[in-house]
């Protein structure tokens, strides 16, 4: 079944049937879309939409050009010296390799969009997002993905 047979029954039950749509979802042929030697994006495995983005730029509190990411939850950066490594590993789509390298170098999450689990990116509409605040503070967010793997994504 495909996704808005199986979403479409909640979705009417809830209300907010208007938030689906009759167009029709495209899975990429490629999870990596290169925007250019110094920009790509990671798509959506189920839809196509874009779900991270490495980039070379200047950050706002920096005077040099950084390797920028910006996931689902966040935005940061690397040293340029980086930019090389993740770029190669993005034109032969070793996605698995760029999250365990962002876990050692950046973030113990790693890629926030990616799971290990089903080796594939997802974008907010399609990996769940459950935000946890304890005592009106934010904590945490955790990941869902269609196959039901559950991970934190951002602490």
């Amino acid at each position: 079944a495909s996704f808005e047979e199986c979403w479409k029954p909640l979705a009417i039950q809830a209300g907010i049937e208007e938030l689906l749509s009759d167009k029709k979802m495209e899975r990429p042929e490629s999870v990596v879309n290169k925007i250019g030697n110094t920009e790509y994006q990671l798509l959506c495995s189920i839809c196509g939409t874009i779900s991270y983005v490495f980039k070379i730029g200047t950050p706002h509190h920096a005077k040099d050009k950084r390797l920028i990411y910006k996931g689902l939850t966040h935005t940061g950066d690397l040293d340029i010296q980086y930019a090389n490594r993740v770029f190669e590993w993005l034109e032969q789509e070793k996605i698995a390799e760029i999250h365990r390298f962002m876990q050692k170098v950046r973030t113990a999450q790693g890629i926030d969009a990616y799971c290990p689990d089903c080796d594939k990116v997802y974008c907010c509409g399609h990996y769940f997002l459950d935000e946890v605040w304890d005592e009106g503070f934010y904590d945490c967010t955790y990941g869902t993905c269609p196959g039901n793997h559950r991970r934190m994504i951002d602490d």
